[in-house]
């Protein structure tokens, strides 16, 4: 992706609490002869873009404070331009808006995955101090998840984890070489 100011249309994909800016160039309908653009975000929230002309192309803004009230998420976006009671689509697809990193507290960004893996992972530290596996008291008892079955389950979301983390690759890279054997 190019520099924010050299965009000439929404970028797949941005962070909440950014600012996006592009120049929208539509030969047939120029802001010079009177048209204008209304640019539209909708999904789990709504955004309405600031449109400004420029000679005969509109710079479109998505100003940093407006993006920082999106949820992350997919939206669908729609450009329209409108002259003389006359309204037409000239552009609609959707964009990704990803979580704004530097506005998120500890923790806020944690899959469930790595939520329930930071659990085991205290079941673990915790069965292995104590040793009890269950008790009873009077007529109730208690029995936990054996250790086995947690060291399993850690394995599991660990390995979950690190595949979502290289999104969508099989694995790690390894370099290999082959000789010729004499």
């Amino acid at each position: 992706m190019g520099r924010m100011a050299d965009l000439t249309a929404l970028p797949e994909s941005f962070a909440a609490g950014t600012t996006v800016e592009y120049t929208r160039s539509l030969p047939d309908y120029p802001a010079n002869d009177g048209w204008t653009l209304a640019v539209v975000l909708s999904g789990r929230d709504r955004l309405e873009a600031s449109v400004a002309a420029s000679g005969a192309d509109f710079v479109v803004t998505l100003s940093a404070t407006a993006t920082a009230a999106l949820h992350a998420g997919l939206y669908t976006w729609a450009e329209r331009v409108t002259k003389a009671g006359v309204t037409k689509t000239v552009g609609q697809d959707h964009v990704t808006v990803t979580p704004d990193v530097m506005a998120a507290a500890a923790g806020e960004l944690e899959s469930a995955d790595e939520r329930e893996l930071r659990l085991v992972i205290d079941l673990i530290e915790g069965r292995e101090a104590k040793g009890i596996e269950a008790f009873q008291v009077v007529n109730r008892s208690v029995n936990y998840t054996s250790l086995p079955e947690l060291w399993k389950r850690r394995a599991f979301l660990e390995n979950r984890i690190a595949r979502a983390k290289r999104s969508g690759q099989l694995g790690r890279n390894h370099l290999a070489s082959f000789r010729e054997s004499a």
